[in-house]
């Protein structure tokens, strides 16, 4: 996915949030997503449940569009406002640094999760 405009038209607060998993690779041109997935401070969730559904029991998501928004994610509890308060900005949208990306993808561990590891070390020494 590459149009990150429904998060622009959602028009949620500055700092309250940040796009995150394979969304920033998507931003980056590294591989392509097939939604987009934000992070956002308990208090914006909070009065975002009273206009949309949480539509994931298990994750307790709200869905808006192709969009999943949560307050906190497996394996980095405890670091969601960290990672917000620190977002790349990216074409005026914060990203999850790739430092917390990676740190999650390690420690998952999946076929997939070492594909995208790969394809972020292949991207970083091109950076370089």
């Amino acid at each position: 996915m590459e149009n990150f405009n429904s998060v622009k038209e959602l028009k949620l607060p500055e700092w309250k949030f940040a796009i995150f998993w394979s969304s920033v690779l998507s931003i980056r041109n590294i591989r392509q997503s097939d939604d987009i997935d934000i992070l956002v401070k308990e208090d914006l969730r909070e009065t975002l449940t009273k206009t949309y559904p949480v539509k994931d029991k298990w994750y307790k998501a709200i869905e808006i569009w192709e969009i999943e928004i949560m307050k906190d994610w497996i394996h980095l509890y405890g670091k969601e406002n960290e990672m917000i308060d620190t977002a790349d900005v990216i074409d005026w949208l914060p990203f999850v640094k790739m430092e917390y990306f990676k740190e999650w993808k390690e420690k998952m561990g999946r076929e997939k999760d070492k594909r995208d590891l790969e394809l972020l070390s292949e991207y970083e020494k091109n950076q370089k």
